[in-house]
């Protein structure tokens, strides 16, 4: 896989192409489903992808909360959290750190399309 960061991902993850397909592929993209990122109020859990980073920006869509996270190799990370006071609890403010777990039967990783 082309990024570090994916890499590190490879070993726990649900690759979603049979394994002929991923040997080909030279790049891989991280699909990330933004409601299954868990925000960590600690340590994200050994057995979980970590992909913390810094609050970027937080977006109120009414019954959602998109949280916009900068991780250092992966880049924007979208994480959408609800919009009650379980959801919010321990949310950190822009600019601030913040844990996110991705969870490995949540972890996909597909071959990079070239056309």
């Amino acid at each position: 896989p082309a990024t570090p960061a994916i890499r590190s991902l490879v070993t726990r993850a649900d690759i979603a192409m049979p394994n002929a397909v991923m040997a080909m592929a030279k790049r891989y993209r991280l699909v990330i489903r933004p409601e299954l990122l868990e925000v960590m109020s600690g340590p994200v859990p050994e057995e979980a992808n970590d992909l913390s980073g810094r609050v970027n920006d937080i977006i109120y869509q009414g019954d959602s909360v998109l949280v916009i996270v900068e991780h250092n190799s992966v880049g924007m990370i979208n994480v959408r959290v609800p919009a009650n006071r379980a959801g919010q609890t321990g949310l950190p403010s822009k600019g601030e750190k913040i844990g996110l777990a991705l969870h490995p039967e949540d972890t996909i990783i597909v071959p990079e399309h070239v056309s």
